[in-house]
C-alpha cells in the first residue's frame, strides 16, 4: 500500500514539473503559429504592381529604334527589304537637293554638283542607267560632253568608290580617309568609242570581289573591289557636273 502511494505521488510531482517548464504545449503552439502566419502574403500584397513598372533599359531601346527610323525615315521596311528597283523615280526614295524628279527621270538643276543618293543600301549590286540631255534641241556639237560620277557610298565610314566620266576618260577612284583628301585613281580607260556622246548608257557591277564597268555596251574597267567599300553596304549616288543632264532608265538589282 505504501509503495502504491509513493508511486502516485512521484507521478504527480513529475507532471507538475513538466508543465512548469518553458515551451509547454499551449504556449509553444501560439509562438510557432505567429511567425508562420505573418510570412504568408495577404491578397493586398500581390505582385501585380511589379510588371506595371517600366522595364530597365526601355528608354535605351526606344532611342536606338528612333535613330534607325530617322536614318531611313523616307523608306518603309518593305522598301528597304526590296532588292530590285526598276525606274525608282519617287522623291521619297532619294536624298537629292538640287535635282528635279519626274515620272521617268531625274534632272540636275544646278551647276554646283549635288549628289542624289538612293536610300536603299546594297552589299552587291548591278546599277544600270542612262545619262542624257533630255529634251535638248541644240546640235550636239554645241554641247560639252556629259560628265558625271556614279558613286558607291560606304554609309559606315562615309568613304566611297567613284566611277567618273570626264575629259573623254572613264576613271575608277576612291576617296581618302577624310573629306580633305583627294580621290585616288585606281583604274582608267579612254572612252575611245564616242567621247563626245550626248547619251551614255552605264552598267556598273559590284560583286563581293570586283567592280566591272561598261559604257555604251563596251567593257571599260575590271578592277578588284576597293578597300573603301570592301565588305560594306553602299548607297548609290549620282553626281552631275552640268545643269540640265538627266538620268533615266535606272535599274538597281542586288542584295
Amino acid at each position: 500500500m505504501n509503495n502504491s502511494i509513493q508511486i502516485i505521488i512521484a507521478i504527480l510531482l513529475t507532471t507538475a514539473a513538466t508543465c512548469a517548464l518553458p515551451g509547454c504545449p499551449q504556449s509553444s503552439t501560439v509562438d510557432r503559429d505567429e511567425p508562420t502566419i505573418s510570412s504568408v502574403p495577404s491578397l493586398s500584397q500581390d505582385s501585380t504592381a511589379i510588371p506595371t513598372e517600366p522595364a530597365e533599359g526601355t528608354n535605351t531601346t526606344d532611342s536606338q529604334e528612333g535613330e534607325t527610323a530617322f536614318e531611313y525615315r523616307q523608306l518603309s521596311e518593305a522598301e528597304l527589304a526590296r532588292s530590285s528597283w526598276q525606274n525608282p523615280f519617287r522623291p521619297a526614295l532619294w536624298s537629292c537637293g538640287g535635282w528635279r524628279i519626274d515620272d521617268d527621270s531625274m534632272t540636275s538643276e544646278t551647276e554646283t554638283p549635288q549628289p542624289a543618293t538612293f536610300l536603299r543600301p546594297y552589299r552587291n549590286v548591278v546599277i544600270e542607267c542612262r545619262f542624257s540631255r533630255k529634251g535638248e534641241v541644240a546640235p550636239s556639237n554645241d554641247q560639252p560632253p556629259i560628265e558625271f560620277e556614279l558613286r558607291l557610298f560606304n554609309r559606315n565610314t562615309h568613304r566611297w568608290t567613284s566611277l567618273s566620266h570626264a575629259s573623254g576618260r572613264v576613271t575608277l577612284s576612291e576617296s581618302g580617309n577624310d573629306t580633305l583628301s583627294a580621290q585616288r585613281p585606281l583604274r582608267e580607260s579612254g572612252d575611245v568609242a564616242n567621247s563626245d556622246a550626248q547619251e551614255l548608257d552605264v552598267r556598273l557591277t559590284m560583286t563581293p570581289n570586283r567592280i566591272l564597268v561598261a559604257i555604251n555596251g563596251q567593257m571599260r574597267i575590271n578592277s578588284p573591289r576597293p578597300t573603301s567599300i570592301l565588305n560594306a553596304e553602299c548607297l548609290p549616288q549620282f553626281v552631275i557636273y552640268q545643269a540640265g543632264v538627266s538620268v533615266t532608265d535606272i535599274r538597281f538589282e542586288g542584295d
